[in-house]
């Protein structure tokens, strides 16, 4: 069979490429995105990770300092959700910056500093910042042609930062032009959005990809027009002090995760990062739910919020990476990573799902279902969890004997420290993490099979798992009980 050929392997010049009808607004490409060794025939390559140590940086640490290196931020609390801040040093506080300085053009190792009103590409007016990565910038900006709100990703002026956003928005490309089947010439007319209903939104994962509008140049950066979109699931769990979902909006989730992977895994590509922060809601606004018996009480608990509507859109797909490409060894975020991953096994479409069993497991518990940054901690909490480790798979890996003994257990007993160690026996097995949940069970055990050429695909995850099994009651709408008092929460009020 004739391997599929992706979009950008169709075109060499993808380093400066963009739509005919989007010149008006595009300024020139920088210098550094003309050199040699960004166009030409060099093969499609999937952006490098930023966050994680590179083997390179390992191979020039001695073997005593790398342990320590691996081990020397064990978890010591599993029920913490703030475990290492989830990386918080990434996700500024959402209070913190909210505007940049007006007319603050500065650059800051290549990022790009703007104000509110400040106007990207002659045509999008600046609101305020939605976030701030290695990457660069999101922002919230009114387009001024339609009087649409959008999110614009502002990537940094650095050469590296810029050639990953460029696949990126090749490989979004791709995946909306096969989701809503059109030709390039009519991408840009069509509104995905304004149709949308309950049953194309979860019958129909094409509707949950993040849709993108366009790319131009605005004074050197790189910026990529996206449909706007909510607050993610993470952000959702911490405003509600990490009380996990409702079980039936924990299922619907779910649910339209494994909708979404299944239709990224039929074009053969992997997302690598799937997790809370990459799942958004399709809008901002919440309901406010207090217990009606205690609202007169003065102790009163944090009202728990819940979506208006139960609609998710997966987004980010900068590491994104067609199965028939050049991989590298080390994908995902730590909490979400398959074993096949961190045993260096090689690594295909399973990892995602893997991952999708991390986030199921979050999304009807609150917590990191492996809150570590050790492998040798990671290795044991997966071990207690569903293990063990198949041998047929250790044989392979070059890893094996500094996990494992010669019988294939793990040697987290002997390799952690005291805290981790203790941290690892805190694991329970997976009947006992899903307490009497037969529903979160039965899915849980497809998704977490350590090895990846047993572990149940999207399609066969969705047609087998009890929790789906009442697909009319699953997704019928349903009235909050009387017992409790229900408003309506803006979440941001100025830009909802």
């Amino acid at each position: 069979m004739a391997r599929p050929v992706s979009n950008r392997q169709q075109n060499q010049n993808w380093g400066t490429r963009g739509h005919q009808d989007e010149r008006d607004v595009m300024t020139q490409a920088p210098e550094y995105l003309k050199r040699s060794d960004v166009q030409g025939d060099e093969p499609p390559r999937k952006r490098s990770r930023f966050d994680i140590t590179t083997r390179e940086e390992l191979s020039s640490v001695p073997p005593i300092q790398r342990q320590e290196r691996f081990d020397h931020r064990e978890a010591t609390n599993s029920s913490s959700r703030r475990f290492e801040s989830r990386l918080e040093s990434k996700r500024r506080d959402d209070n913190e910056s909210c505007i940049f300085p007006p007319n603050a053009h500065q650059e800051d190792e290549g990022h790009y500093r703007g104000g509110r009103g400040d106007i990207l590409g002659n045509r999008y007016e600046i609101l305020g910042n939605a976030g701030t990565g290695t990457f660069g910038r999101v922002v919230e900006c009114i387009d001024r042609k339609n009087n649409h709100k959008v999110a614009i990703k502002i990537v940094r002026r650095v050469h590296r930062y810029t050639k990953s956003a460029v696949i990126e928005a090749d490989i979004v490309r791709d995946v909306n032009r096969r989701a809503f089947n059109i030709t390039r010439g009519d991408f840009k007319q069509t509104n995905f959005s304004s149709s949308l209903t309950k049953k194309d939104i979860w019958f129909d994962p094409r509707k949950l990809i993040v849709q993108l509008h366009s790319t131009f140049y605005a004074q050197g950066h790189y910026c990529l027009v996206f449909e706007k979109l909510g607050i993610s699931l993470y952000e959702l769990l911490k405003l509600n002090n990490y009380r996990p979902f409702l079980p039936k909006t924990a299922a619907r989730f779910s649910y339209q995760i494994l909708k979404a992977i299944e239709f990224l895994h039929s074009m053969q590509l992997c997302h690598t990062d799937l997790k809370l922060e990459n799942i958004l809601l399709r809008n901002s606004q919440l309901l406010s739910i207090h217990d009606s018996r205690d609202i007169s009480s003065q102790n009163i608990l944090p009202p728990f919020h819940i979506p208006a509507q139960d609609y998710i859109v997966l987004v980010d797909f900068g590491g994104a990476t067609y199965d028939y490409e050049t991989k590298s060894a080390i994908i995902s975020t730590r909490q979400y990573r398959a074993p096949e991953v961190i045993l260096n096994l090689g690594w295909s479409m399973p990892s995602d799902l893997w991952s999708a069993g991390c986030i199921v497991a979050e999304l009807f518990r609150g917590d990191l279902l492996f809150a570590t940054h050790s492998n040798t901690c990671h290795i044991g909490l997966i071990d207690r969890l569903v293990g063990p480790f198949p041998f047929s798979m250790l044989q392979h890996s070059k890893y094996f004997h500094r996990y494992f003994d010669q019988h294939g257990r793990s040697n987290w007993p002997t390799a952690l420290r005291r805290q981790a160690r203790d941290h690892v026996r805190k694991m329970p097995t997976l009947s006992d993490y899903c307490h009497n949940d037969r529903d979160l069970f039965d899915l849980l055990k497809k998704l977490l099979i350590i090895d990846p050429l047993r572990r149940f695909s999207a399609t066969k995850a969705l047609q087998s798992a009890s929790l789906f099994s009442s697909f009319e009651r699953l997704f019928s709408s349903s009235s909050h009980s009387s017992r409790y008092h229900v408003a309506l929460f803006p979440l941001y009020p100025a830009y909802s």
